[in-house]
């Protein structure tokens, strides 16, 4: 249904696997089903909620995280910055050593620098960066978005100080 632009009937089908089979790996892309559908119908706030239940209610599931940092992209999506901002930051809290540690910090940086706060999104940047075994793209741009925020407040010194770890952080590398 989803792919013929039918999304109230796609986000029924989806629901209706997650109520036969919601322990079960499928629950997981059903419940992304359900995103993309209600995002798609207008509905993003409806959809932040079904993350949330569906976390409440399926405290073990091994997707946890990154449903969780679906919640705060969704925010991001809906212009709600400060939200997402916060989000994110819960999220690094909660999950130290998670994986997505430096996805979700970048994002934070982006939040914080879309609601008007550079400084902090300057931070939040600066950790993605200095997150071990980082990904290089988001290493790579989360080192950019700093460096430009330095140089738009005309500190050029610190820009250059960030464009010279990032040439030296990146070398040899595909980003």
């Amino acid at each position: 249904y989803y792919n013929l632009h039918q999304y109230p009937a796609a986000e029924n089908s989806y629901r209706q696997v997650i109520q036969r089979f919601p322990k079960s790996p499928l629950a997981a892309d059903a419940l992304k089903g359900i995103q993309y559908s209600l995002v798609a119908q207008g509905k993003s706030s409806e959809a932040v909620s079904v993350i949330e239940s569906y976390v409440k209610e399926n405290p073990s599931t091994p997707n946890k995280e990154q449903l969780e940092l679906n919640k705060a992209e969704l925010l991001f999506g809906q212009k709600q910055f400060q939200e997402a901002a916060q989000e994110y930051r819960s999220f690094v809290s909660r999950y130290p050593q998670s994986t997505l540690k430096a996805q979700a910090l970048y994002w934070q940086g982006r939040s914080l620098q879309e609601a008007g706060n550079a400084a902090d999104a300057a931070r939040a940047y600066s950790d993605a960066a200095d997150v071990p075994n980082a990904a290089m793209n988001i290493k790579g741009n989360a080192l950019l978005e700093s460096a430009r925020i330095y140089l738009s407040q005309k500190d050029y010194e610190q820009s250059f100080r960030v464009l010279d770890r990032a040439e030296k952080d990146l070398a040899g590398s595909e980003f």
